[in-house]
């Protein structure tokens, strides 16, 4: 009997050991759990800690000259745990907290009561109130105690003070599920950049999350941080990010584009640096930001007449370059060794050949290469194009115009130049294949692509393709890739330089024709500027006679001539000839920039004051309307 005793004894003191050994590994194991064991303990008692995320600031935006461009204001969100909320939340409560917060009260009062009256997921917070200034959370602050399972989270809301740039900035918007799934950064309610360089830069921009955890009572006050914050972290904010955009000059052009349907874009021709950046009609960017963002954006997107979303300097790409291209056709041209700056063809109004007819302006008859640009003669350069296509050092047709694609594509044509925006278009220049596609025959001939001659036909540019040709031409054979972005955080941004398989000395005939389009008898004369060597080219593209719309008005120019600080594109959508509405725009912007002042205010007077093409548009399309209904 006393062995069993002792046996019993015996077993009873190491059942007691083993006990007070497991309690002593459990909490040791529970204070060092490890990243995934915490975890899973998190979610067992997650009606005793509530885990709050810490977003940071947004990376600030700004111009050359260190003006802002897209900056932060503090609002705050208010969540809500339905199992604390629920055990006391009345009427009178909810009442009280509108009164507080003064937002929607409709909203506000109908996501408190869905989660006082919810059946699952007690333990998750519910966002119910965003865009609380900080003034009016401070009010419902002070009482909060008054309120378990109620917290204030702040975030940073982007804001645009300089209400400029719009289609280069983008905008910033809540991560849609798409979002979330492609990027496990993000979760519900996470702001993302889209479009612009929001979207571009988004993820330097948007920083790095921290999170606190506190431990909670069963009726939801707070007891203190768990662990003692030992897994807590901090934000981190985001990367500053300094753009090449000169903010004085990006708002004169879109002054100037106010009531006009196009783009503008303007490059530092050296570094590629873009200066300016417009596509018109603009909007405010603040309008796609905060709580009114959920009525703007429709309205913008309902504007099927403009589409002022649609970013027209990198997307609109079915647009003819008009003559704005003889200055291609030039080079390549003379590089192929077609023609050379003592060249003449006759002009009498136009240019005929087999039963083809292309029209040209009133100027003398006997037209030599510098004059052909300065005067911009259709003649001349359908002579030109057909030389090229049908020179005698190629076997045949489609080796010869293959041979000049592949030039014209050097200079940015036909595929994107990688400029740092999400959505930029490769515009069309079709190779020896897709024509032979497109036309429906094999042995197609130079009358099959007369038209490309004059930048008509078959090609398509964008409004940045143009700006980025008359720079590569500015420095005499090379470009760099046209970008906004110049430096993020400490890191300055680096683009690739390209160069055109064009010899220097073609591209200084060139630019000497160019020179003289700025003279007297040159097609943009009455746009001079004083005292300043500048080279430019008109240009005017026809739109389907079936639309009903005017010609398109282009122009590029770059300067100073020998040191080129400048280049800039125009293009006004239904703007007319290229001398009357573009020339003066580029005029004025080229004076802007380089001189801080305009020195021809006329230009503005005589023939952009009164040029209203929006209401041009309107009007014509509601004649449509009218008849339609008749």
């Amino acid at each position: 009997m006393r062995n069993v005793n002792d046996y019993i004894r015996r077993l009873a003191i190491i059942a007691f050991i083993l006990l007070v050994n497991f309690i002593f590994a459990a909490r040791v194991l529970i204070q060092e759990l490890p990243p995934r064991s915490e975890v899973a303990l998190t979610k067992i008692l997650r009606q005793n800690i509530r885990t709050i995320r810490l977003y940071p600031d947004r990376g600030l935006i700004f111009d050359r000259y260190g003006n802002i461009l897209a900056g932060n204001k503090y609002e705050y969100e208010l969540y809500a745990i339905p199992a604390n909320v629920k055990e006391y939340m009345h009427d009178q409560d909810i009442d009280s907290i509108i009164s507080l917060l003064q937002v929607d009260s409709l909203q506000l009062r109908k996501n408190l009561l869905e989660v006082i009256h919810a059946r699952s997921v007690l333990y998750k917070p519910r966002l119910i109130a965003k865009y609380i200034p900080p003034e009016r959370a401070a009010y419902l602050q002070e009482v909060l105690f008054r309120y378990p399972g109620l917290y204030f989270v702040k975030r940073a809301i982007r804001t645009y003070p300089a209400h400029s740039a719009a289609h280069a900035l983008g905008y910033v918007r809540l991560a849609d599920s798409s979002d979330i799934k492609r990027d496990h950064y993000y979760q519900l309610n996470d702001y993302i950049g889209k479009r612009g360089l929001e979207e571009s830069y988004e993820k330097y921009l948007r920083g790095k999350k921290g999170v606190t955890r506190l431990w909670v009572t069963s009726n939801g006050f707070v007891a203190g941080r768990y662990l003692n914050g030992k897994h807590d972290t901090l934000p981190v904010a985001g990367k500053n990010l300094v753009t090449t955009l000169d903010l004085e000059l990006q708002t004169f052009a879109e002054w100037l584009l106010n009531d006009k349907p196009g783009a503008i874009v303007a490059i530092e021709p050296h570094t590629g640096e873009i200066l300016a950046f417009v596509s018109s009609p603009y909007f405010d960017p603040n309008m796609l930001t905060g709580k009114d963002v959920s009525v703007n954006f429709p309205k913008l997107v309902r504007d099927t007449l403009f589409v002022p979303l649609f970013n027209r300097a990198i997307q609109s790409d079915k647009n003819p370059p008009g003559s704005t291209f003889k200055i291609v056709q030039a080079l390549v041209a003379l590089q192929e060794n077609v023609i050379n700056t003592n060249t003449i063809f006759t002009c009498y109004g136009g240019f005929h050949y087999h039963g083809i007819n292309i029209k040209c302006h009133i100027h003398q008859p006997v037209v030599d290469f510098y004059y052909s640009i300065q005067t911009s003669c259709n003649t001349y350069y359908s002579n030109v194009y057909r030389r090229l296509i049908e020179n005698p050092n190629y076997p045949n047709t489609h080796q010869a115009y293959q041979q000049w694609y592949e030039y014209v594509y050097q200079m940015g044509f036909g595929h994107r130049l990688g400029i740092d925006l999400p959505s930029e278009r490769p515009g069309s220049l079709p190779d020896t294949m897709t024509l032979t596609i497109s036309l429906r025959k094999k042995n197609w001939a130079f009358p099959d692509v007369v038209h490309m001659a004059i930048g008509q036909g078959k090609i398509g540019v964008t409004p940045l393709q143009l700006a980025n040709m008359v720079s590569m031409i500015a420095n005499r054979g090379y470009y760099i890739t046209p970008h906004l972005g110049k430096r993020i955080g400490d890191s300055t941004l680096k683009f690739e330089k390209h160069y055109i398989s064009i010899d220097t000395s073609n591209f200084t005939k060139v630019i000497d024709a160019m020179e003289r389009v700025f003279m007297p008898g040159g097609t943009a004369a009455f746009s001079h500027i004083p005292d300043l060597r500048a080279c430019g080219k008109t240009g005017t593209a026809q739109n389907p006679k079936p639309s009903g719309k005017d010609d398109n008005s282009i122009f590029v120019a770059f300067a100073p001539k020998n040191d080129p600080k400048i280049a800039v594109a125009v293009y006004i959508e239904e703007g007319g000839p290229g001398s009357q509405t573009a020339a003066p725009i580029a005029s004025l912007i080229i004076q802007k920039y380089l001189f801080g002042t305009i020195r021809t205010p006329y230009l503005y007077d005589i023939r952009l004051k009164n040029k209203n093409i929006f209401e041009k548009i309107i009007k014509r399309e509601n004649a449509k309307k009218a008849r339609y209904k008749n």
